[in-house]
């Protein structure tokens, strides 16, 4: 049988957990985010790089 005070031990460690996996999403998030910018950036470069060496 679990107590009372197993149970509150289990919850609070749960909700750390949960809050440091949000955490650890939101900041995969940004940086999924920042490497779209970069990969656009890119992208653009190269087509104009690519422009002027056609034109």
């Amino acid at each position: 049988m679990v107590t009372k005070e197993e149970f509150g031990q289990f919850i609070a460690e749960f909700e750390s957990f949960r809050d440091m996996f949000i955490e650890e999403i939101t900041k995969l998030k940004t940086e999924m985010e920042n490497i779209k910018e970069m990969l656009n950036d890119v992208i653009k470069e190269t087509k104009v790089n690519v422009s002027k060496k056609i034109g």
